[in-house]
């Protein structure tokens, strides 16, 4: 899959992206893909706890104001170029499937206790 420009600048300038889903869609779509890609290690709450987790306790709880206090370009970004901790799924999703997951992603600290 070839890089597209709004990837290029995931690298270098996360707060200048913004989400193109119109804010009144359902966040369904999100939740699904999040099910398959993150939930494994940050599990379908949010809080680091996946089934894969137990192998490596450091996956982040994405609940957390310092996950949540960042822009979606940001969350973007690190769905983009992964962590140190995290794979880059850059190639495994879409542009709109990134996005449908940061709006998801922000739908779970509104979920947490």
């Amino acid at each position: 899959m070839p890089i597209d420009g709004e990837l290029r600048r995931a690298t270098n300038a996360a707060g200048d992206l913004i989400d193109p889903i119109d804010p009144s869609a359902s966040t369904a779509p999100g939740r699904a893909l999040y099910g398959v890609y993150c939930a494994p290690c940050h599990g379908m709450s949010g809080k680091g706890d996946g089934p894969v987790a137990k192998y490596y306790p450091s996956a982040g709880d994405l609940t957390k104001s310092d996950v949540q206090q960042h822009d979606d370009g940001w969350l973007y970004s690190v769905i983009v170029n992964g962590t140190e901790k995290m794979p880059s799924y850059a190639h495994e999703l879409e542009r709109m499937e990134r996005w449908q997951i940061v709006r998801f992603t922000r739908t779970l600290a509104r979920r947490a206790p």
